[in-house]
């Protein structure tokens, strides 16, 4: 994982790029650092878009732990927050945050592929 800086906020955004396996669910559990998300409690961790997420269960938050199911592909957003942080626009220029890029398993290039390089340069 990596942190940087995001242009237009001033809080950090650590990203995880992971794989969910085929007809499979990812268990995962984050751990955050971040001075004043320890102790937020379940009503203060979301894991987004929770249209989504919601239907795979509830988050299990302990202190600066969460733990959650991710059961399909996609960009997810994990937060240790409250929902009315985004009625401020100071607070939410400056939220540190985690996104999770699930993507899906990818086969494996078969050994009689013939690779073509292409000039990119004229585009």
């Amino acid at each position: 994982n990596a942190c940087e800086d995001t242009v237009g906020q001033r809080g950090s955004l650590s990203f995880v790029d992971i794989t969910l396996p085929t007809n499979q669910v990812l268990y995962v559990e984050v751990t955050t650092n971040v001075e004043g998300q320890e102790n937020v409690g379940i009503d203060n961790f979301h894991v987004r878009p929770s249209r989504l997420t919601e239907p795979w269960g509830t988050p299990t938050v302990e202190f600066n732990l969460a733990s959650f199911y991710i059961a399909d592909t996609g960009q997810f957003s994990v937060e240790f927050a409250s929902s009315d942080i985004w009625k401020d626009l100071q607070r939410a220029q400056n939220f540190d945050a985690l996104m999770l890029f699930v993507n899906p398993p990818m086969d494996p290039i078969p050994s009689d592929a013939v690779l073509i390089e292409e000039d990119i340069t004229q585009f």
